[in-house]
């Protein structure tokens, strides 16, 4: 399933038209590559973006590149776990391919928000599937998951936002039908999770205040 959702993504992306979702991706992409200041956008990332275009090679797409990575990531996380739920595996199996069917509309008109919420939505899903099970999330996934919540924050903040209003009812089914965990599980769980969320919103904010660029500033 997981090289099948990535096929389909590169097929979608090789062969269909593409298009955002609105104007604000186009003004994003002149604001990076001309290393100014973003309003709803990370000033870090948009940082790191405006780099790759001035000193690597400014007729690479990085901010297309970037937003696709995040989205076809968001469904391979939502491939995972899927077949990580305990249903049988036709109904598995028509699940994933829904999620293909969804998945088209945003890789043919996509833009910042629908990558921060999917990116979230599909960390915040996993999470879901994983306090519902018995099994131990390990640390590497866990500290995965709390990236691709960072990454997501970094992107559009409101997103992450949107993603835990969407899925709170969800979140708050499992936290109180997941088998029950020791204090040291918890803890376990949410430093991994959370750590990176807290350094990039530091960090975001610190660099806010210094400003990215001197045409900015000026």
């Amino acid at each position: 399933p997981l090289s099948i959702s990535l096929f389909y993504s590169f097929f979608l992306i090789y062969l269909l038209p593409r298009g955002t979702e609105g104007n604000d991706d186009f003004g994003y992409i002149q604001e990076i590559q001309g290393n100014y200041l973003t309003v709803y956008f990370s000033p870090l990332l948009a940082k790191i973006l405006s780099m790759a275009y001035l000193h690597l090679s400014s007729d690479i797409a990085w901010y297309g590149i970037f937003i696709y990575s995040c989205l076809i990531f968001s469904h391979l996380l939502v491939t995972f776990s899927i077949y990580r739920l305990n249903f049988p595996p036709y109904l598995q199996t028509i699940i994933f391919f829904t999620t293909l069917l969804l998945f088209t509309q945003y890789i043919m008109s996509t833009g910042y928000n629908c990558a921060s919420i999917l990116l979230a939505g599909s960390s915040f899903f996993t999470l879901i599937v994983w306090l519902k099970s018995k099994q131990k999330l390990s640390l590497p996934t866990t500290l995965l998951l709390g990236i691709c919540l960072a990454i997501a924050y970094l992107i559009r903040s409101k997103g992450i936002y949107a993603s835990i209003v969407f899925l709170a009812p969800a979140i708050s089914l499992s936290l109180r039908h997941a088998p029950r965990r020791t204090l040291k599980e918890w803890a376990s769980l949410s430093m991994p999770l959370t750590l990176p969320i807290v350094l990039v919103m530091a960090g975001d904010a610190l660099f806010l205040s210094q400003g990215t660029s001197d045409q900015h500033k000026e």
